[in-house]
C-alpha cells in the first residue's frame, strides 16, 4: 500500500515539474519575441509610408485580415489613418495576451505610434508559427492630430 502511494507521488511530482517547465518555456518565448515583435510592426507600419494603401501592407496581413481591409470599414480605417502621415517611432510595447496554440501562436500587443502629424494607441493582434509572423487584427484608438496637421486639414 505504501509502495503505491509512493509512486502515485512520484507521479504527480513529475507532472508539477512538466506544466512548470511548459509555463516557463512560455513565459521565455513570449519575452525573446517581443524585439522580434517590435521590429516586425516597424517595418509593417514604415511600409506604409503615410500613403496608408492596403497594398503597400498587404504581404504582412494574414488572408483574413486583408478582408477586412478591402472592405468599406477597412478602407476607412486606413483614410483615418492616412491623416497620421509617416511613421516615426514606436512606444511602450506592451503583450496584453500570449497563446500558444496548434498549429499557431498568438500574441496581443498594445502600443503607441507616433507618426509625422500625431499620434494612435495601437493594438495587434498576431499570428506566427515558426518565423512567419502575421497581423490578424489592428485597431488604432482615434488618431490624435499635432496642432500644425489639424490646421492643414
Amino acid at each position: 500500500m505504501m509502495s503505491v502511494f509512493k509512486y502515485v507521488l512520484m507521479g504527480l511530482g513529475g507532472l508539477f515539474l512538466l506544466v512548470c517547465a511548459g509555463v516557463g518555456y512560455a513565459l521565455i518565448d513570449s519575452r525573446t519575441s517581443q524585439a522580434d515583435n517590435q521590429v516586425f510592426l516597424e517595418s509593417v507600419l514604415n511600409d506604409v509610408g503615410g500613403r496608408w494603401r492596403a497594398q503597400d501592407i498587404d504581404h504582412a496581413f494574414a488572408p483574413e485580415a486583408n478582408r477586412q481591409l478591402a472592405s468599406l470599414k477597412g478602407v476607412r480605417f486606413l483614410r483615418q489613418m492616412s491623416r497620421l502621415g509617416e511613421f516615426k517611432e514606436m512606444r511602450d510595447l506592451k503583450t496584453l495576451r500570449h497563446q500558444v496554440g496548434f498549429p499557431a501562436n498568438f500574441t496581443e500587443l498594445t502600443f503607441r505610434a507616433f507618426f509625422e502629424n500625431g499620434y494612435s494607441d495601437m493594438t495587434v493582434v498576431l499570428q506566427f508559427d515558426g518565423k512567419d509572423r502575421k497581423i490578424l487584427q489592428m485597431n488604432a484608438k482615434a488618431p490624435v492630430l499635432s496642432r500644425a496637421a489639424a490646421i492643414k486639414s
